[in-house]
């Protein structure tokens, strides 16, 4: 999926990127970490809990926000190390490519 999205020759949010999914008629999008809380809850709890087709619509949603947020996050761990690389006069390579040795 491309999060790239232009709205009068502005880029918007990646998170503004995100499809919307059909829900008992109704458009939804998850965009942000409380509407990640609430589409889970909906999910475990909401009405429609045992409507199968219901259930994996609310896990849909919440898999392509979950992408986008940890793409998100390394995006921000990669910029932070290649700021304190150049702070300190020593070059990340980049892309960093975690090992199974890498620690976290």
């Amino acid at each position: 999926m491309l999060y790239l999205r232009e709205e009068n020759n502005q880029v918007l949010s990646p998170y503004a990127a995100l499809p919307p999914l059909e829900i008992n008629g109704k458009e939804v999008v998850v965009a942000e970490g409380t509407g990640a809380i609430r589409a889970y809850e909906a999910m475990l709890y909401g009405h429609e809990r045992h409507d199968p087709a219901i259930r994996s619509a609310w896990k849909s949603l919440l898999l392509q926000y979950c992408k986008l947020d940890t793409l998100a996050m390394v995006i921000s761990v990669l910029d932070g190390n290649r700021r304190e690389s150049a702070h300190f006069g020593t070059r990340v390579p980049l892309p960093y490519r975690p090992t199974a040795h890498s620690v976290w």
